[in-house]
């Protein structure tokens, strides 16, 4: 169930006597002064992580919640269970913060009374007898019909500093209707639709289910010849005469799709992909319920310290297009995230990249690089400063090759390093295996990548494609765990490279076979062995020699610098503190299985690939689960 996350800092209040003046200047009984008692104020940065309507991603200053402090156990009653100074409080929220609009602050009881927290949103002034607000999704073409929010998860507290959290859950569905169709200015609306309940405020269900209206979907997104409508609509139970229809108009002619699903639940998103043939016909090509994902710029919306599935169904079946609901994936292995949040992944057996587009729900086949299966594989990117992707090529005749993604311009294109002199010259380049893997460098502005037969370490610029050996301050050449005079396979390791933000010259490596974190200077080939142990596959957490690996392979840099790591057999992500040399499990268990959840309950099944966004959340291409997932953090 996905929930949005309010969080609530409890203070020791530090008022100024000057504010309660007149309140009760002499303090006859001896009473405890409001700067001896423990307030509960509450702020937010809830928007960065919520969205409100049905089209907007952002809290207006419309915008209101409600919160009742009780006594603990009790229902919300009129005969003293509430609290008269956490009697419906209204709050505000001004841009990405919740402002509480209140003449005093909020104290806990002073004499310790246990109490429970109830909010909910939208603010009503009033709420009937039985605390209940009322609910009407009516009007929604202009795509503002507001959610309806509930919690009450903050139950049996004493006066404390400690921060809590609101967790708040969807009260309503939403159906989302994705059209593919050559027709301009189609109109979706729902007929036979109940629009009006009553939200319960003791335990957050819906009642009082009535009134059918037409609903109006509003229309969200348009990807060429795609367009995504949506609409929120009360959980309810259907029975034989409530026949629900999703109706489409078009300039001449409507077309209908009754709808025979007799359940829809609260914190549900109900997906129905639907084709305008060339004929006229309109066609199901596919449907799906999953928990609500409300999006704001591009993300999908989780619960802190929680795995959630992106996309993909987890089957074999070859690669497929479509909505995140229907979207099927091969394999799901190397990570690229562009700056609008969107991701870019390599299908290596179909020998295509794929884009998930995080505000569309749709993934695509963004470059279908063709061939034979491996013969011209895409591996494991990097990212420009100007916001290309890069791709090398690998397998087949493709030492020379790498894809160049320009998400900003929508282009893909295959290009070739250029080699400088003849094949006779010393500095001539000569890949003996696979790149595996690009990393971008700042210090010197080129390309890195590493030849996994005998560890050498090549660059190229990406302005112009020539490329070189790379060397150090002294001319030398630079090998990663290398062997120079390496002709076979024999003790080759894959390689997973990023540079140091801080300190560019620093390149890491994940060497896959031999299970260990490497670092190099650039400057002076200076290399060490940072976390692992050579050729010992296994699941430790704890400092540099002391930690195990099994197979790592994609990394990425969080927001604090550290390495975050797919390390691929044990199943699970792991993170390299730089500072400390410490290695510590994020999420996953060495065991194959795929469940979502908390960090500590999610399994995994040879994750490959990482990327890490501008939030410090991580996404993940979960290969043997063909899944990309997402944690966050």
């Amino acid at each position: 169930m996905k929930k949005y996350k309010l969080y609530v800092w409890t203070l020791v209040g530090i008022i100024t006597m000057g504010v309660w003046t007149g309140c009760n200047k002499e303090n006859p009984d001896n009473q405890l002064q409001p700067e001896d008692r423990v307030a509960v104020n509450m702020f937010a940065v809830v928007g960065k992580h919520s969205s409100l309507k049905v089209a907007n991603d952002q809290w207006q200053t419309s915008d209101r919640l409600g919160v009742f402090m009780k006594k603990t156990g009790e229902t919300l009653t009129a005969d003293g269970a509430v609290f008269a100074e956490g009697d419906n409080l209204e709050a505000r929220v001004l841009g990405q913060r919740v402002e509480w609009i209140v003449s005093q602050p909020l104290y806990y009881p002073q004499d310790g009374t246990k109490v429970d927290f109830v909010a909910y949103c939208p603010y009503a002034a009033s709420v009937g007898e039985d605390y209940s607000i009322e609910a009407d999704v009516a009007n929604q073409a202009d795509g503002l019909a507001t959610e309806i929010l509930y919690s009450n998860n903050i139950t049996d507290k004493v006066p404390t500093d400690d921060f809590l959290s609101l967790e708040f859950n969807y009260s309503l569905a939403k159906l989302v209707v994705t059209i593919e169709s050559k027709i301009n200015n189609i109109a979706v609306s729902l007929e036979g639709a109940f629009t009006k309940a009553k939200l319960q405020l003791n335990d957050g269900s819906i009642t009082d289910v009535e009134n059918k209206e037409t609903i109006t979907f509003y229309k969200s997104n348009v990807s060429g010849n795609i367009a995504t409508y949506e609409a929120l609509i009360l959980p309810a139970v259907l029975d034989a005469s409530d026949d629900m229809e999703l109706v489409f108009t078009t300039s001449d002619n409507v077309y209908r799709y009754k709808l025979t699903l007799v359940t829809y639940e609260a914190d549900k998103k109900y997906e129905f992909d639907f084709k305008i043939t060339a004929q006229r016909d309109l066609v199901l090509l596919g449907s799906n319920i999953t928990p609500r994902e409300p999006i704001q710029n591009g993300l999908i919306i989780g619960k802190t310290g929680k795995v959630t599935t992106i996309c993909g169904l987890g089957n074999d079946a070859a690669f497929a297009a479509g909505r995140f609901g229907i979207a099927n994936f091969r394999w799901a292995r190397y990570l690229a995230l562009d700056d609008m949040g969107n991701i870019y992944m390599t299908q290596i057996n179909a020998n295509l990249i794929a884009k998930i587009d995080m505000q569309a729900h749709y993934v695509s086949n963004f470059h279908n690089i063709g061939g034979n299966a491996g013969a011209t594989m895409p591996n494991a990117p990097c990212v420009t400063p100007d916001g290309l992707i890069l791709y090398p090529a690998d397998g087949g005749v493709e030492a020379e090759s790498y894809y160049e993604i320009d998400p900003e311009n929508g282009t893909a294109a295959k290009k070739t390093i250029t080699k400088i002199g003849e094949p006779e010259d010393e500095d001539f380049i000569v890949m003996k295996g696979f790149k595996h893997s690009f990393a971008y460098c700042a210090y010197d502005e080129m390309v890195y990548y590493r030849d996994s037969w005998d560890g050498a370490l090549f660059k190229f610029n990406p302005a112009t494609g020539v490329g070189e050996y790379a060397k150090d301050e002294e001319g030398e050449r630079l090998y990663m765990q290398g062997d120079p005079e390496a002709t076979t396979n024999t003790n080759a390791t894959d390689g997973f490279l990023v540079f140091d933000k801080a300190n560019p010259h620093i390149l890491y490596a994940a060497l896959t076979q031999r299970h260990i974190i490497v670092s190099i200077d650039i400057r002076t080939g200076e290399e060490t062995i940072l976390a692992g142990e050579q050729g010992t596959g296994e699941w430790v957490d704890g400092a540099g020699e002391d930690a195990r690996f099994n197979s790592p392979r994609q990394m990425a840099l969080d927001k604090e610098g550290n390495l975050i790591i797919a390390d691929a057999n044990n199943h699970c992500i792991r993170k390299l503190d730089l500072e400390t040399g410490t290695v510590s499990t994020i999420t996953g268990f060495p065991v194959r299985a795929y469940r979502d959840g908390d960090l500590d309950k999610a399994l995994f099944d040879q994750p490959f690939g990482v990327a890490v966004d501008k939030d410090g959340s991580i996404y993940i291409g979960d290969n043997g689960n063909r899944r990309i997932r997402k944690i966050w953090l």
